[in-house]
């Protein structure tokens, strides 16, 4: 089981950690102060310009990244134990397109409730805390892109130096090509043991040919 210490001290959790911060401060302060009356006689209604789905947007993608980043923080503290590497690749690979997509849609969520706060007339009718709450949530939009974005960096960081590992069917790759060969041990040069002088005739030395008896 991994330390928990040293999981909190790895980067890509300390960022998962702050964009959680960044996410319950987005749909806390829409969810709270998020709908006000203008006039006492009125019903509430989205103070970004009165467009619900604004409004709606910016809990939904907030609540989403909260509980994104829960089940990442969870996998990364057992990821030392998983020892499939078929199963980290996946791990890893979504980690990148979830990222990837939620720093778009933070995005695109602080764009749509800025161009509805900026169309919102009446600004001035709101009581303090609920403007400070709607420019909360705007500018934590922001820093959210911040966030998700560095997050992207890390996780496709994370697959990239992962990437030897994910090959072969999930088998880690041997570096063939850079192991040495072992060497055989020197054999005693035996060859004049093996090997016959040519010519070399069997018997008597003296010279005379002597036909073979059958």
């Amino acid at each position: 089981m991994a330390d928990p210490i040293q999981v909190l001290k790895q980067p890509h959790v300390i960022c998962r950690l702050v964009s959680i911060l960044f996410a319950i401060i987005v749909f806390g302060c829409i969810s709270d102060k998020g709908k006000a009356k203008l006039f006492w006689y009125s019903d509430k209604e989205c103070v970004y310009d009165g467009d619900s789905s604004a409004c709606n947007y910016g809990i939904a993608i907030g609540v989403i990244a909260f509980i994104a980043c829960l089940i990442f923080l969870a996998l990364d503290y057992f990821m030392d134990a998983i020892t499939n590497m078929e199963v980290k690749k996946y791990i890893y690979l979504g980690d990148l397109l979830f990222s990837g997509l939620w720093a778009f849609l933070w995005f695109v969520g602080f764009c749509y409730l800025t161009d509805k706060w900026r169309k919102q007339n009446d600004k001035g009718e709101f009581p303090s805390h609920v403007k400070n709450n709607a420019q909360a949530a705007i500018a934590f939009s922001f820093f959210s892109i911040l966030s998700w974005g560095f997050q992207t960096f890390l996780a496709f960081r994370r697959v990239h130096d992962g990437g030897n590992n994910f090959e072969f069917g999930g088998h880690s790759r041997q570096p063939y090509e850079n192991s040495p060969y072992s060497s055989f041990p020197d054999q005693p040069n035996d060859d004049d043991n093996y090997q016959g002088k040519p010519f070399e005739q069997s018997g008597d030395q003296s010279g005379e040919y002597r036909p073979p008896t059958y």
